[in-house]
């Protein structure tokens, strides 16, 4: 199976960008969410979009129908996003994160990806059972399902 690159992903966020100003002009721009979607996965990914275009009460639960340019450009913009992060190689699966691991100034933290999606800095004890999920406090907890180490400041690179 191929994996995308980080340019592909850059590129298809460009592309599939463009196509959505193009189609946001066209006349009807309906478009019905694949039939083998449940409905909650319908729900979850128009919430999801409301909630990036910074409306979530828009949002209308069982609905199947949105519009084409609106999921493209949401598609894009979470396309852009995944070639910002780190690729997949960099996360560490297979063990909990140590204090040496962590990065001290920051109080023992590493970086960690959970099971929707979302990134966030996490105590290297609090991670001692790191598939639990982890209680954060706007959200049902999700799992972590990979860390990394935080970079130094002067480690960042600038593009």
């Amino acid at each position: 199976m191929h994996e995308l690159s980080k340019q592909e992903v850059e590129l298809a966020s460009i592309l599939l960008g463009m196509a959505a100003d193009k189609f946001a002009n066209h006349g009807c721009n309906d478009f019905e969410l694949p039939e083998t979607w449940t409905q909650e996965e319908c729900d979850a990914f128009t919430l999801a979009m409301s909630t990036w275009n910074g409306d979530p009460e828009e949002h209308e639960p069982g609905s199947r129908i949105t519009q084409d340019w609106y999921a493209m450009n949401y598609l894009a913009a979470m396309l852009r996003k995944c070639s910002e992060q780190p690729a997949i190689q960099d996360w560490i699966t297979d063990r909990p994160p140590t204090d040496e691991d962590a990065l001290i100034d920051c109080g023992f933290c590493v970086l960690a990806t959970y099971s929707n999606g979302l990134t966030g800095w996490e105590r290297v004890h609090d991670l001692r059972d790191w598939t639990q999920p982890v209680v954060l406090p706007s959200d049902p907890p999700f799992p972590v399902i990979a860390w990394q180490s935080i970079p130094k400041a002067h480690e960042f690179k600038v593009v």
